[in-house]
């Protein structure tokens, strides 16, 4: 249906026309705006109050979406994200409708605006309050809009939400715009009662409203680098452990590159070998974080979100992950003899390759472990 428009707030009767009129009248009429201009305050105070609780929890909302937007969120993590984003939009709903002056609702799209009058001017003796709609399906961030449940989702979630703390900050702009307008009537109008004789209190003073705690933002952006460092201390964990077996691989390889090895000898040694070998595959497999594999080769690389936005190569970063698997390794038993001399100088060759790999995979975790710690100092900086 159509919505209203609602003239007044105080209950002042119908707005004056003064064209003509004795010195009485006349303060008598500015005492009638004087009451509006007070009403029209009590009103933008209630939206103030209103939006600044819409805008905290729209910041709440942007955090869940900050976490879930990283891939490496543990699964059981993630069904409670969904489930907080649906108590956020909620809330937001409850604030859009409990903002409400004398049965006339200010921040659910019910009423348009309200007329306050200030003079007899036709332009200038009338100022118009808008009236907001705050409610989540309007600002796009109820339930149905919002998806948290995998990254992808959740990083159209966040340029959702963002968009709509966009929208309520530009009416909060539009707000503070009013009350200073009617501010500015309210010392006109008290200056000319005075001279009426009349005694007029100040206005009533602007209500303390709080900016946003970032601070639920700040602490999402870091929960995503400790998954990320997380991770990363399993990869070197594991790295550490297969780097062993591998030593000890490369013990047995290297007894076979020795000529007066005798046959018997060499056989037990390709017997050792095939022993050792599937518990690098064991120690890959088992390699894992929120539920996702991070040494087998399955995953290739995750994206760690750090930042506080969408933006591909700024607010996330990518983490390429290692394939530590014997045959990415190229030292599965498929792969080696041991049977002669050359063919054990040629698995040794392909051990120390394989150890090669390993030392620069750890080389690459230390400088990304390094580039993480430089992030979180950045967002603790506030930058």
């Amino acid at each position: 249906g159509c919505k209203s428009k609602a003239s007044g707030v105080a209950d002042v009767g119908a707005t004056p026309q003064l064209f003509t009129g004795t010195g009485a009248l006349i303060c008598e009429f500015k005492q009638g705006w004087l009451t509006e201009v007070e009403g029209g305050l009590e009103v933008v105070d209630a939206l103030a109050v209103a939006g600044g609780r819409i805008a905290q929890g729209l910041l709440r909302y942007e955090a869940l979406a900050i976490r879930g937007s990283t891939e490496l969120l543990p699964s059981g993590q993630r069904v409670d994200l969904t489930s907080a984003a649906a108590t956020e939009a909620t809330l937001v709903d409850q604030e859009a409708n409990l903002a409400e002056i004398n049965s006339i609702f200010l921040a659910n799209g019910s009423t348009l605006s309200i007329d306050v009058y200030v003079g007899t001017d036709p332009i200038h003796g009338l100022i118009e309050i808008p009236l907001m709609d705050w409610t989540a399906p309007v600002l796009g961030v109820d339930e149905g809009s919002i998806d948290l449940s995998d990254p992808v989702g959740a990083r159209s979630s966040l340029a959702v939400l963002e968009a709509a703390a966009a929208s309520v900050d530009e009416d909060r702009g539009w707000v503070a715009a009013t009350r200073d307008l009617l501010e500015v009537h309210h010392e006109r109008l008290s200056i000319d009662l005075e001279l009426c004789g009349e005694l007029v209190d100040p206005a009533a003073p602007e209500p303390v409203v709080p900016p946003p705690d970032r601070s639920v933002v700040t602490e999402s952006q870091l929960d995503n680098l400790d998954d990320g460092r997380a991770a990363i201390q399993i990869v070197e964990v594991t790295l550490d452990a297969i780097e062993e077996v591998i030593g000890d691989l490369r013990w047995v390889v290297e007894q076979g590159t020795d000529p007066a090895l005798p046959a018997s000898e060499r056989a037990v040694l390709g017997d050792g070998y095939q022993v050792l070998e599937p518990l690098v595959d064991v120690l890959a497999d088992s390699c894992s974080y929120g539920g996702i594999d991070l040494c087998n080769g399955s995953t290739p690389s995750v994206e760690l979100h750090w930042g506080t936005g969408n933006v591909d190569g700024v607010d996330r970063i990518t983490v390429s992950l290692p394939d530590l698997s014997t045959i990415a390794l190229g030292i599965d038993a498929g792969s080696v003899d041991l049977t002669t001399v050359a063919g054990s100088e040629a698995a040794l060759a392909q051990i120390d390759a394989a150890l090669a790999v390993l030392w620069g995979e750890a080389s690459e975790l230390f400088l990304l472990e390094q580039g993480l710690d430089a992030l979180q100092g950045a967002i603790e900086d506030g930058l």
